[in-house]
Protein backbone atom coordinates (compact mmCIF):
# COMPACT_ATOMS: atom_id res chain seq x y z
CA UNK A 1 0.00 0.00 0.00
CA UNK A 2 1.32 3.42 -0.99
CA UNK A 3 0.66 6.50 1.13
CA UNK A 4 0.29 9.82 -0.70
CA UNK A 5 0.59 13.21 0.94
CA UNK A 6 -2.62 15.15 0.36
CA UNK A 7 -3.19 18.88 0.03
CA UNK A 8 -1.64 20.82 2.89
CA UNK A 9 -0.85 24.34 3.98
CA UNK A 10 0.93 26.18 6.76
CA UNK A 11 1.22 29.76 7.88
CA UNK A 12 1.25 32.40 10.55
CA UNK A 13 -1.94 32.97 12.48
CA UNK A 14 -3.14 35.97 14.46
CA UNK A 15 -0.50 38.62 13.71
CA UNK A 16 -1.81 41.69 15.53
CA UNK A 17 -0.78 44.94 13.89
CA UNK A 18 -1.64 48.43 15.14
CA UNK A 19 -0.54 51.42 13.06
CA UNK A 20 -0.90 55.03 14.21
CA UNK A 21 -0.71 57.71 11.54
CA UNK A 22 0.36 61.05 12.97
CA UNK A 23 0.42 62.94 9.66
CA UNK A 24 -2.51 65.19 10.68
CA UNK A 25 -3.50 66.93 13.91
CA UNK A 26 -6.05 64.18 14.52
CA UNK A 27 -4.24 60.83 14.56
CA UNK A 28 -5.62 57.86 12.62
CA UNK A 29 -5.53 54.31 13.97
CA UNK A 30 -5.49 51.04 12.01
CA UNK A 31 -5.89 47.85 14.05
CA UNK A 32 -5.70 44.53 12.18
CA UNK A 33 -5.36 40.87 12.99
CA UNK A 34 -3.85 39.05 10.01
CA UNK A 35 -3.57 35.30 9.39
CA UNK A 36 -1.65 33.81 6.46
CA UNK A 37 -1.98 30.28 5.04
CA UNK A 38 0.40 29.21 2.26
CA UNK A 39 0.18 26.11 0.05
CA UNK A 40 2.29 24.69 -2.74
CA UNK A 41 5.01 22.19 -3.47
CA UNK A 42 5.87 21.32 0.13
CA UNK A 43 6.02 17.52 -0.10
CA UNK A 44 9.78 17.40 0.66
CA UNK A 45 9.15 19.33 3.85
CA UNK A 46 6.75 16.70 5.15
CA UNK A 47 8.36 13.58 3.69
CA UNK A 48 12.08 14.20 4.21
CA UNK A 49 12.33 17.26 6.48
CA UNK A 50 13.71 19.54 3.75
CA UNK A 51 12.56 23.03 4.78
CA UNK A 52 14.21 24.91 1.90
CA UNK A 53 10.82 25.63 0.28
CA UNK A 54 9.25 26.92 3.51
CA UNK A 55 8.81 30.64 4.11
CA UNK A 56 9.31 30.98 7.88
CA UNK A 57 6.35 32.18 9.92
CA UNK A 58 8.42 35.03 11.37
CA UNK A 59 9.07 36.20 7.80
CA UNK A 60 5.33 36.11 7.12
CA UNK A 61 4.68 38.19 10.27
CA UNK A 62 7.46 40.66 9.41
CA UNK A 63 6.08 41.00 5.87
CA UNK A 64 2.71 42.09 7.30
CA UNK A 65 4.46 44.77 9.38
CA UNK A 66 6.69 45.89 6.49
CA UNK A 67 3.78 46.22 4.06
CA UNK A 68 1.78 48.21 6.65
CA UNK A 69 4.56 50.81 6.90
CA UNK A 70 3.58 52.15 3.48
CA UNK A 71 -0.10 52.29 4.51
CA UNK A 72 -2.90 49.78 4.73
CA UNK A 73 -5.80 51.39 2.88
CA UNK A 74 -8.79 49.12 2.34
CA UNK A 75 -8.28 45.77 4.04
CA UNK A 76 -9.22 43.95 0.83
CA UNK A 77 -6.44 45.72 -1.06
CA UNK A 78 -3.94 45.14 1.75
CA UNK A 79 -4.81 41.42 1.86
CA UNK A 80 -4.43 41.17 -1.91
CA UNK A 81 -1.01 42.90 -1.80
CA UNK A 82 0.14 40.38 0.79
CA UNK A 83 -1.29 37.33 -1.01
CA UNK A 84 0.23 38.35 -4.35
CA UNK A 85 3.59 38.97 -2.70
CA UNK A 86 3.71 35.54 -1.06
CA UNK A 87 2.77 33.68 -4.25
CA UNK A 88 4.71 35.79 -6.75
CA UNK A 89 7.95 35.96 -4.72
CA UNK A 90 8.17 32.33 -3.54
CA UNK A 91 8.66 29.66 -6.26
CA UNK A 92 7.34 26.85 -4.05
CA UNK A 93 4.15 28.70 -3.01
CA UNK A 94 1.22 28.40 -5.42
CA UNK A 95 -1.64 29.67 -3.23
CA UNK A 96 -1.97 32.16 -0.41
CA UNK A 97 -4.99 32.80 1.76
CA UNK A 98 -4.82 35.98 3.84
CA UNK A 99 -7.55 36.54 6.43
CA UNK A 100 -7.88 39.94 8.04
CA UNK A 101 -10.01 41.34 10.85
CA UNK A 102 -10.15 45.13 11.07
CA UNK A 103 -10.99 46.28 14.59
CA UNK A 104 -12.73 49.65 14.56
CA UNK A 105 -11.87 52.57 16.80
CA UNK A 106 -13.55 55.95 17.04
CA UNK A 107 -12.09 59.24 18.19
CA UNK A 108 -12.85 60.61 21.65
CA UNK A 109 -10.19 63.30 21.20
CA UNK A 110 -7.53 64.14 18.63
CA UNK A 111 -5.18 61.49 20.04
CA UNK A 112 -7.60 59.26 21.97
CA UNK A 113 -9.75 56.37 20.81
CA UNK A 114 -12.40 54.01 22.12
CA UNK A 115 -13.08 50.60 20.59
CA UNK A 116 -16.04 50.75 18.21
CA UNK A 117 -19.10 48.67 19.00
CA UNK A 118 -20.08 48.55 15.32
CA UNK A 119 -18.61 45.11 14.63
CA UNK A 120 -15.36 43.91 13.14
CA UNK A 121 -14.75 44.03 9.37
CA UNK A 122 -13.47 40.73 8.05
CA UNK A 123 -11.86 39.88 4.74
CA UNK A 124 -10.35 36.71 3.31
CA UNK A 125 -8.28 36.98 0.12
CA UNK A 126 -7.20 33.85 -1.77
CA UNK A 127 -4.74 34.12 -4.65
CA UNK A 128 -3.29 31.27 -6.72
CA UNK A 129 -1.12 33.17 -9.17
CA UNK A 130 -3.92 33.55 -11.71
CA UNK A 131 -7.22 34.16 -9.96
CA UNK A 132 -8.32 36.07 -6.88
CA UNK A 133 -11.22 35.34 -4.55
CA UNK A 134 -12.23 37.94 -1.94
CA UNK A 135 -14.92 37.48 0.71
CA UNK A 136 -15.69 40.32 3.13
CA UNK A 137 -18.19 40.82 5.92
CA UNK A 138 -18.80 42.01 9.47
CA UNK A 139 -18.71 39.99 12.68
CA UNK A 140 -19.97 40.91 16.15
CA UNK A 141 -22.41 43.49 14.77
CA UNK A 142 -25.33 43.87 17.12
CA UNK A 143 -28.53 45.40 15.75
CA UNK A 144 -31.91 45.80 17.36
CA UNK A 145 -35.03 46.94 15.61
CA UNK A 146 -37.93 47.83 17.90
CA UNK A 147 -40.51 47.94 15.17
Amino acid sequence: MSVVLGPNNYGKSQTHMVRVSRSTDEHELTDLTVSVALAGDLAATHLSGDNSAVLPTDTQKNTVFAFARSGVGAVEEFGLRLARHFVDSQPSITRARVSLAEHGWRHVGPHSFVRSQEGTRTTTVTYDGASVWVVSGITDLMLLSST
